[in-house]
């Protein structure tokens, strides 16, 4: 066996374990799941950009026979056979130079796809209808945020109302769910990718795609086509039903898109006065609390360029 090869072999058994510990420490410590899931698929992307796919791969098999051993097969397929799928595809995409759109939406669409196979994949095995199981969940969370409702003391009064808009934030989040699944997969997969590049940034020179940060996100004009034809879905949903489902994901989907234009803008706009440091992390900070605010400027910015008009000013 030759240097290379040995070095592989070191490598890959070291950051394979380190997947299998923080799929343990996702599974153990619930708040800490969503770690869980960013840094399971980071390792096995360094595996990939470093060694090839043919280690990445080898990565995540070990990785999923040691976590069926450990905490069962069904939570090896869902750690090491999702996750670890991401980032097989993240580590491949960036040793290929993929794009940008295709490092997001390529795995985006994966662990989408993914999360629909585990939602079945669990009700076949636990023997339930899926939507006998998904009443079920959501009965859980009505009932929870009911009893946390009580134990904060509000009245009978408060309680039913903030129940009943409860109620509607999981019907909208039902009508969403598929924009919501792709629109999170893409937030993740940003993450990961980022992450990645900052750790081979530091152990090594590596001619990989960068995530841009914020200064360097660009929203294309056709976001806002994308919720205007949400909105005229949801409008004629009286002349073809299943159009309802269509528009909220619509404009769900271009709102996010929108909003994102809008807080990059801002940054952009913010930074371009050159204030001290914290400054745009303070009017950041605002606008993603006025989520609206920020999507109805990245609207308008469609239109009237406000980023180019006020950079011109700022000069």
């Amino acid at each position: 066996m030759n240097q290379t090869s040995t070095k592989s072999v070191v490598e890959s058994g070291i950051l394979t374990a380190l997947m299998i510990v923080f799929a343990m420490i996702g599974l153990s410590v619930p708040m800490l799941g969503f770690f869980g899931s960013i840094f399971v698929p980071m390792t096995i992307a360094i595996v990939g950009v470093r060694h090839g796919f043919r280690w990445s791969l080898l990565s995540v098999v070990s990785a999923i026979i040691a976590i069926a051993f450990l905490l069962g097969p069904l939570t090896a397929i869902v750690e090491g056979g999702v996750f670890g799928v991401i980032g097989i595809l993240i580590g491949y995409g960036l040793g290929k130079h993929w794009s940008i759109s295709k490092l997001l939406m390529i795995p985006a669409v994966v662990l989408m796809l993914a999360v629909v196979v585990q939602f079945w994949a669990s009700a076949i095995v636990m023997e339930v209808n899926p939507t006998e199981m998904w009443s079920a969940m959501e009965e859980q969370i009505t009932v929870s945020m009911q009893d946390m409702y009580v134990q904060q003391g509000l009245s009978e009064e408060q309680v039913t109302t903030a129940m009943t808009a409860l109620q509607d934030q999981i019907d909208i989040m039902k009508k969403v769910l598929i924009a919501g699944l792709f629109c999170s997969g893409v937030a993740i997969s940003y993450i990961i990718n980022r992450l990645t590049y900052i750790v081979l940034s530091r152990i090594g020179t590596y001619h990989i795609p960068e995530m841009p940060t914020i200064q360097g996100w660009r929203v294309p004009d056709w976001a806002l086509h994308i919720f205007l034809l949400g909105v005229i879905s949801y409008f004629v949903k009286q002349y073809i039903p299943f159009l309802e489902y269509t528009g909220y994901n619509l404009m769900y989907l271009g709102g996010i898109m929108l909003f994102i234009r809008g807080i990059s803008c801002v940054w952009r706009i913010s930074k371009s006065y050159n204030p001290p440091k914290i400054v745009p992390w303070i009017v950041l900070g605002l606008f993603i609390i006025m989520s609206q605010s920020a999507a109805i400027l990245g609207a308008l910015d469609v239109f009237l360029h406000i980023e180019e008009r006020w950079g011109k000013r700022s000069k």
